[in-house]
């Protein structure tokens, strides 16, 4: 395991008071980064610039994580992601239909996206 995965499981108890989450450059994986999403209580997530944009990050899976996540800021700044219209579009259609049993309340106020190719 890499450190970020062990601080990754360490964090996911709901027990933890950490608030606010740095790890821009840091080479997190989709996996890795999957899963700081889904902290308990994390409001503010910064994944500026880990590459994610070259596998499967952008998908629905996230997508549906960042629905149901406590984050009110998340960056995913330059993360070379391209094509981002179906993530984005998901991300959209979960909102419009949510159903709070499903995904909760709405946390997600922001949502960074530059220094990513979103086609028209």
């Amino acid at each position: 395991k890499s450190c970020l995965e062990c601080l990754a499981s360490k964090l996911l108890t709901k027990e933890n008071k950490i608030s606010s989450l740095d790890l821009a450059q840091t080479k997190v994986d989709a996996d890795c980064a999957r899963k700081f999403i889904s902290i308990p209580n994390l409001k503010y997530l910064r994944l500026f610039n880990n590459n994610l944009g070259d596998g499967d990050f952008f998908d629905s899976t996230t997508a549906s994580l960042i629905a149901s996540s406590d984050i009110k800021v998340l960056d995913l700044c330059g993360n070379n992601g391209t094509n981002l219209e179906r993530f984005l579009s998901t991300l959209l259609e979960i909102y419009k239909n949510r159903s709070e049993q499903k995904y909760g309340k709405s946390s997600l106020e922001t949502l960074e996206l530059g220094a990513n190719t979103i086609s028209e």
